[in-house]
């Protein structure tokens, strides 16, 4: 497996979450720490990780297996089959993902957060409109705010006189 590939989590007959990797690496040692066996030496970090998965049903027909729909270990998708995929639906994601054609691109999504990104590091704009209101809004608060204050301040007083 390599960074870009595509990976899901298969448990008791479902596919339970899935992502995208983004490291790959060997170290035997990490293997050794965290599982007690340095030949568990391939650690991948995952990207884009997510529980809203397909089916393992579609995953089967996407990769055109039959028979019993069983992940046993480690199992690779041949890159035919990837390939086949990716000339069908155009990419993986689309192919996992977007069975009803509502899904964005990554594309999509990457110009989205550069928007995003951008509105929160410069100022907003205000209307002279939206500063009026905010000025009224401002002013209504703080005349609420007192009278709050009044009325328990009276209410306080008629609590001391009793």
């Amino acid at each position: 497996m390599a960074p870009g590939d595509h990976v899901s989590f298969y448990h008791e007959g479902r596919l339970f979450a899935g992502g995208i990797i983004e490291r790959a690496f060997e170290e035997p040692a990490v293997g050794e720490l965290i599982w007690n066996q340095s030949n568990s030496r391939h650690i991948y970090t995952i990207d884009e990780f997510t529980d809203d998965v397909a089916s393992i049903e579609r995953v089967w027909e996407l990769v055109g297996y039959e028979g019993c729909q069983v992940v046993q270990g480690f199992s690779r998708v041949a890159n035919k089959r990837v390939s086949s995929i990716r000339n069908e639906h155009g990419s993986v994601d689309s192919a996992l993902f977007d069975g009803d054609g509502l899904n964005p691109t990554r594309e999509e999504v990457d110009q989205q957060k550069g928007s995003i990104q951008q509105a929160i590091q410069s100022d907003p704009e205000l209307t002279d409109k939206e500063t009026q209101y905010t000025e009224t809004r401002q002013k209504a608060r703080n005349s609420a705010f007192r009278n709050l204050i009044r009325e328990a301040r009276n209410l306080c007083c008629l609590w001391n006189s009793a």
